[in-house]
């Protein structure tokens, strides 16, 4: 694993991650959108993707108020609760795959078959990871036997 300015690397996160096989193993926030939202038992109106939101929030504005709901929104806020600025452009999918480049490709997989509904939902392939991502052996199966140890014994 890389080492970085933060506590732990993006490529130990995704390890821990690709260790749980089940969302209820996996802290509320990593786990699947399929578990986590629902999206078949839930009716919900609409379901965007979060890189094309900034398109897709002026469509949802002209719907809404077309109905006659929320009219008092005019326009969606160009920053975060946070305070950070919400760019008007997509999320180029370069920039997308840039961390995976340092996470094995078995890991990779690890992370697609535990996130399988969500790749289908939302029409996404695993091809472009793994052509970014590193070959050779990753730490999961080691990690998994040591987190087993620890949390199990």
């Amino acid at each position: 694993m890389s080492t970085s300015k933060y506590e732990y690397s993006f490529e130990a996160f995704v390890e821990l991650v690709a260790l749980t096989d089940f969302d209820g193993q996996r802290d509320r926030h990593w786990t699947s959108i399929h578990t986590y939202c629902n999206p078949c038992a839930i009716p919900y109106d609409f379901i965007i993707k979060q890189e094309y939101g900034y398109k897709e929030n002026d469509y949802l504005l002209q719907v809404y108020d077309q109905k006659g709901e929320f009219s008092n929104l005019k326009s969606i806020p160009k920053k975060s609760q946070w305070g950070h600025q919400i760019e008007e452009k997509p999320i180029e999918i370069e920039d997308m795959l840039e961390p995976w480049k340092e996470i094995s490709k078995n890991t990779i997989k690890q992370i697609y078959k535990t996130f399988y509904l969500d790749f289908v939902y939302f029409d996404y392939s695993i091809d472009e990871f793994l052509a970014v991502g590193k070959e050779g052996e990753n730490n999961s199966e080691n990690m998994r036997s040591l987190f087993m140890f620890i949390f199990f014994r």
